[in-house]
């Protein structure tokens, strides 16, 4: 989407006019941010709600005794999935490990 251009909305009004739709465009602005936020707890609400669903179907097909080639091919897509999912998880864990065990150390330095 393309980002408006206050210079060529500015064009050809007053300054008079100008500040006399600021109040509208703040007011058009907040509304604008209220309505992106209840998009955003939409969406989370939704993912939250079906996560248990995508994960234990993600699960069973990794686990899944393998009749056809389909399934194998999904076997190996649900694995793939949950290694790169693991893995992510571990490095955001070690992310916050290392901060966590700075703050302890600067910690028990000062006590």
């Amino acid at each position: 989407m393309k980002k408006p251009s206050w210079d060529a909305w500015a064009t050809g009004k007053s300054a008079g006019m100008i500040l006399l739709m600021l109040p509208v465009l703040a007011v058009v602005a907040f509304v604008a941010q209220i309505l992106e936020a209840l998009y955003y707890a939409a969406v989370c609400v939704f993912y939250v709600i079906t996560s248990p669903y995508w994960i234990t179907r993600t699960v069973w097909r990794a686990l899944r005794p393998v009749r056809t080639a389909e399934h194998a091919v999904r076997r190996t897509e649900a694995r793939e999935a949950i290694s790169s999912t693991v893995k992510g998880c571990g490095c955001v864990l070690a992310g916050l490990a290392i901060p966590a065990a700075i703050i302890v150390v600067v910690a028990l330095a000062n006590h």
